[in-house]
């Protein structure tokens, strides 16, 4: 089973530590939410992260679905989490999924 680590990173100010938490554990709920399972997030992320990389690697259409798929998953858990506060401009969410 997979371990998925959600970081607040440039929280608005005024955020306590206990809200930030409650922010984060938000989020990673949204997130997981929008997948049928954790290894199709696994896969999505995976994805994901080969694209953010840049490295020049082509990915298949297959590929390059599941990463468009975890970006819109990422967007919406953020646009939740995130729902009434004021974000900074640098205010995100650091993923990581570990084995």
């Amino acid at each position: 089973m997979s371990t998925l680590i959600v970081k607040l990173q440039d929280a608005p100010n005024k955020m306590t530590a206990e809200t930030v938490q409650g922010v984060e554990q938000k989020f990673a709920k949204v997130l997981e939410g929008e997948f049928r399972s954790t290894e199709a997030m696994n896969l999505s992320y995976k994805a994901y992260m080969t694209a953010m990389d840049g490295d020049g690697i082509a990915l298949s259409k297959d590929m390059q679905s599941k990463a468009e798929g975890f970006h819109k998953a990422y967007t919406k858990a953020t646009q939740v989490a995130l729902s009434g506060r004021w974000p900074k401009e640098d205010t995100r969410f650091d993923v990581k999924i570990l084995p």
